[in-house]
């Protein structure tokens, strides 16, 4: 793999893309099921979302520098430049990126970064000021509003 530089920090202008593409994306019928999977384990956080072939994944803005471990065949954009790749890349994030991906076959994303966080909610919050976006926290609401109604 060629060295590439660093994701950096969004723009305003860049951020609006993104959620202009997150309101796009909300728009389509509900794509297979985006399995995102947690380890906590020697100081270190690794989040890793599992993307079927033909999804997008449009992250949120990250205040902490992060390494993002990519594997499948996918197209991968910092709002300013998209760029394809195939196979396993290790790619380092600045505080204050975003990204969004484009899985062409079945690929995943492992973001990880150390941290003294104890439980997933608390890694969550130090990565981001919109931890009540990610897609966890999402299904874990449905999940309590679901067991309630039952």
């Amino acid at each position: 793999m060629t060295s590439i530089e660093p994701m950096g920090p969004v723009t305003p202008a860049v951020n609006e893309y993104f959620e202009t593409l997150c309101e796009e994306v909300a728009k389509y019928p509900a794509p297979p099921q985006v399995r995102t999977e947690h380890h906590l384990h020697a100081g270190v956080y690794t989040r890793t979302l599992y993307v079927p072939a033909g999804c997008v994944a449009v992250g949120l803005k990250l205040k902490i520098e992060t390494q993002l471990i990519c594997a499948g065949h996918f197209q991968i954009t910092d709002g300013t430049t998209t760029r394809e790749f195939k196979g396993y890349h290790v790619l380092e994030g600045l505080a204050g990126r975003r990204a969004a991906a484009y899985a062409i076959t079945d690929s995943a994303f492992s973001m990880c970064f150390p941290t003294k966080a104890k439980t997933v909610e608390e890694a969550e919050a130090e990565f981001t000021d919109e931890p009540e976006r990610l897609l966890t926290r999402k299904e874990k609401k449905c999940q309590e509003q679901l067991s309630l109604e039952l």
